[in-house]
């Protein structure tokens, strides 16, 4: 049920009406429980505020106020430019493994629109989707799919491959979106959703996407540059050309006259600028001293100025190149970040935007940065022996910054950081007679005793062996494996972002390892199912420990950093719930010790409710989803000077119950 009411608040002090919170009440009483269907079930997530994953990609408007980011966290973020502040999450269905990840996203020149793509739907229709969001609600104002009966010529149909790239037409009539292995490009029309046009097939992903003022588009891929000129509803193309600087072409933008393209390559450092109207070089800018690859590009908004940014660093700093369009290509080199500089947006005045690892930030014309997100995530990177245990695996050392710096030791049973005793704390053994394992580090493909574990290249980054070499652990980029002293059996679980660094209880009750996310999982040695988990806010001061069915412990005002997310169907943004709202039924620091202590969540469960004397409950969040309520108007970021000031509230319920009270909270008043 939506229900809109009209509210007059009198308060002259009154200036931003996000800062609102506001209670409703079902039927003018607490919130009851409702049996709902949903789609899937309620997915218990780590949010700590920013992101905890990758930004692969950033966008922003035209006048520069809002910047969207697209995560490995599965969320999209918004940000206002104006003070850095993220106002809102985007949410789009997941579901285990990449589904639901957002590997593209793209905002409407106005800023009204964001478009969200990536590996979303696969799992569930065998096509993926393209959102299309209200920037101000985060409601879902299209799917865009492509199949049938929206468009099907020379047997190009749907998004069958991930969306790598977006861009919106500068007039936002038009969405282009580029696809991976080789299934080309798509250009839609925003205003009913058809697909109008489509190149297929491309020998290689093709990972950009690019609108010139005057109708052109260019795209790239691993055979090459594509330019096109689209009119009449149909993609013509003008011209396909091998850039010289490489062989695997990733990325190219328009400069902002039209007559030049830059382009950069995953497989070189060099990046290219050629003709706008045939693709013919132009130029090859400097990159004297770049040993590692300039894979995002970027014109500043007056075309004076070239950026390109990647994995290239000094002195562990990565850093953004700069050329001059006026000086000659003179080069200049920002120092900006310690992750790899994933994506570049340039905004009018004279700021370019920048996203490494699972932060981004803003330097001036200068260089100098002058907008710094915080990594809300421990670094465990660089360093796999700085994860420690207790021999019963209750105590926890790690480091909140790379290779092993600021470290941390965690008492689960005092339930607060302590001092670590000389001693009492083990890293993990990398060695055991008989279990000789090489190459498990720096990203690699392990072996045992010469034979290798893995095919292709596992991205191997941590590794521990069992007490008396009865087994071992190894964490890569995607999976958690443990494999008998043989290398055989054992049993494989999900990472949660690239494994930094895994232990060994010398109980050998314990498997536990840190992630990319910011998170410490216990999981059980003998059946790898995971028990608990554990973050540390970089402040030092707030931590939450969490069992998979969502029990909780946590420092003061560190609860919120953990909650649900629920799918809504295939054409609706998700909802996300924060633990406060189901508090009374999961903080259990009871529930946690006995996890500890029994070795599994259901053990523990009915030993903390014994000992309390509590009656099992179930603990379905899908029978308690509380109502949710959105501000319909005015729209987030609006600044008000009247005292009285008119809100459009909409609400929904679980069961779509009437609502029959409102209660309004002005600033927490």
């Amino acid at each position: 049920m939506n229900s809109t009411k009209r509210i007059e608040i009198s308060e002259p002090f009154l200036i931003a009406v996000r800062a609102f919170v506001l209670y409703c009440f079902v039927a003018g009483i607490a919130l009851p429980l409702y049996a709902v269907e949903r789609p899937n079930d309620p997915v218990l997530r780590i949010e700590p505020g920013d992101h905890n994953g990758n930004i692969s990609r950033i966008a922003t408007d035209t006048a520069g106020r809002w910047l969207v980011t697209a995560s490995d966290d599965k969320t999209v973020g918004v940000w206002d430019l104006t003070d850095g502040r993220r106002v809102s999450s985007l949410r789009v269905p997941i579901g285990p493994g990449y589904e639901g990840s957002p590997y593209a996203v793209a905002i409407s020149p106005d800023g009204s629109t964001v478009a969200v793509g990536g590996y979303i739907g696969f799992n569930y229709e065998g096509n993926h989707s393209i959102y299309i969001f209200d920037r101000a609600s985060g409601r879902v104002k299209r799917r865009l799919t492509g199949v049938p009966p929206n468009f099907v010529a020379d047997g190009v149909t749907g998004l069958p491959q991930t969306v790598r790239h977006l861009a919106f037409s500068p007039d936002a009539r038009l969405l282009a979106a580029s696809l991976g292995s080789g299934a080309g490009v798509r250009v839609f029309n925003l205003a009913d959703g058809q697909l109008l046009a489509a190149d297929r097939p491309y020998a290689g992903p093709s990972s950009s996407v690019a609108f010139s003022a005057d109708g052109r588009v260019v795209t790239t891929s691993f055979d090459g540059v594509r330019l096109y000129r689209f009119e009449n509803s149909r993609l013509t193309l003008l011209a396909k050309q091998d850039a010289p600087g490489g062989k695997q072409a990733i990325a190219a933008r328009f400069s902002p006259d039209g007559r030049s393209i830059a382009v950069s390559f995953l497989d070189t450092a060099a990046v290219n600028v050629l003709d706008g109207n045939n693709l013919s070089l132009v130029s090859a800018p400097d990159t004297t001293g770049v040993t590692a690859h300039l894979f995002s590009v970027a014109w500043s908004r007056d075309g004076k100025t070239l950026y390109a940014a990647g994995k290239a660093e000094h002195n562990h700093q990565t850093f953004i190149r700069s050329w001059s369009t006026e000086d000659r290509g003179a080069t200049t080199d920002w120092l900006v970040a310690s992750d790899t500089i994933l994506d570049l947006a340039a905004l009018p005045d004279g700021r370019l935007a920048f996203s490494a690892g699972p932060v981004w930030g803003l330097v001036n014309s200068a260089g100098k940065r002058v907008l710094s997100q915080v990594p809300t995530v421990a670094d465990f990177r660089g360093s796999p022996q700085a994860l420690k245990l207790s021999p019963d695996g209750t105590r926890v050392q790690f480091s909140y910054e790379r290779s092993g710096s600021s470290p941390a030791v965690f008492d689960t049973r005092a339930r607060n950081f302590v001092m670590a005793a000389a001693g009492d704390l083990q890293s993990a053994s990398l060695s055991a007679p008989g279990v000789a394992i090489t190459d498990w580090d720096s990203g690699g493909t392990p072996s045992l005793n010469g034979t290798r574990l893995m095919r292709g290249n596992a991205g191997s980054r941590s590794l521990a062996i069992f007490p008396g070499g009865a087994g071992f652990a190894l964490g890569t980029d995607f999976l958690l494996h443990v494999y008998d002293h043989n290398g055989k059996g054992g049993w494989t679980a999900p990472a949660h972002g690239p494994a930094g660094a895994v232990n060994v209880s010398a109980d050998g009750r314990w498997v536990v390892a840190a992630y990319g996310d910011g998170t410490i999982r216990w999981y059980g040695a003998a059946d790898g199912k995971e028990q608990l988990a554990f973050y540390a806010h970089p402040d030092r001061k707030r931590w939450v420990l969490w069992s998979p069915g969502g029990y909780y412990d946590a420092a003061p005002g560190a609860e919120d950093f953990i909650g649900w997310h629920v799918n809504r169907g295939n054409d609706q943004a998700a909802d996300f719930f924060p633990a406060s709202r189901f508090r009374a039924q999961f903080y259990r620091p009871d529930v946690i010790a006995a996890i500890l202590k029994t070795g599994a969540e259901a053990l523990g469960l009915r030993l903390a409710n014994e000992e309390a004397g509590r009656k099992p409950q179930a603990a379905a969040i899908a029978l308690g989803l509380p109502p949710v309520v959105e501000i319909l108007s005015p729209s987030t970021g609006t600044l008000v000077s009247q005292s009285n000031v008119t809100l459009r509230v909409a609400v929904r319920t679980p069961t779509d119950a009437p609502v029959k009270a409102m209660r309004v909270r002005v600033n927490g008043l």
